[in-house]
């Protein structure tokens, strides 16, 4: 497992949101990418499906956890290394 924090998120391209004690960096697909290219997974996320663009796909800063609602981007990114659930 890749060791992931704020900081990385937000310079491939996160969003930080913060609400009642939740700490939160939510990334677009774009900012995915990003993250891939960082670890040298150049063509990632190339095309991606309608429901991988509409994905909801967050880093949860408090216990340092990559979570997304749909499989491929789940897949993809475990296959690359980092840890992603649920």
């Amino acid at each position: 497992m890749k060791d992931l924090n704020k900081q990385m998120m937000v310079e491939a391209g996160g969003n930080v949101w913060e609400k009642n004690g939740i700490e939160r960096v939510y990334m677009s697909l774009q900012a995915l990418r990003n993250l891939a290219a960082l670890n040298n997974y150049l063509e990632a996320f190339a095309d991606p499906s309608k429901k991988m663009k509409q994905a909801k796909t967050f880093f949860d800063v408090k216990t340092n956890e990559l979570k997304s609602d749909v499989g491929m981007i789940r897949s993809s990114l475990n296959s690359m290394g980092f840890d992603c659930s649920k």
